[in-house]
């Protein structure tokens, strides 16, 4: 019976063991917000100006975070992820300018 008993609150220790793992594999990060396609129209220090397909500008900053692919310059048409809080997780080159 002793066994049992040992047996069973192990399997409990586990179980809320990987509850916890599996919890914090959910919690919110900044997630995505909005992906822009842009033609890059300003970069000043850390915030970048791209002019979407509708004629709409879209400013946001770069931070130490932001995945880069690529090097940037005006001209360029770029996609670029962003948060709700107007940082770039990731910008990438869709067609280098000329």
């Amino acid at each position: 019976m002793k066994r049992h008993i040992g047996v069973i609150a192990l399997a409990a220790i586990i179980s809320f063991g990987a509850a916890a793992v599996s919890y914090a594999d959910t919690e919110p990060s900044a997630s995505i917000a909005q992906i822009v396609t842009g033609e890059v129209l300003k970069i000043e220090g850390d915030f970048f100006t791209l002019k979407d397909a509708a004629g709409k500008e879209v400013r946001f900053r770069v931070t130490k975070d932001t995945e880069l692919f690529g090097s940037f310059k005006t001209g360029d048409i770029v996609e670029a992820r962003l948060t709700s809080e107007g940082h770039a997780k990731s910008i990438m080159i869709v067609k280098a300018g000329g």
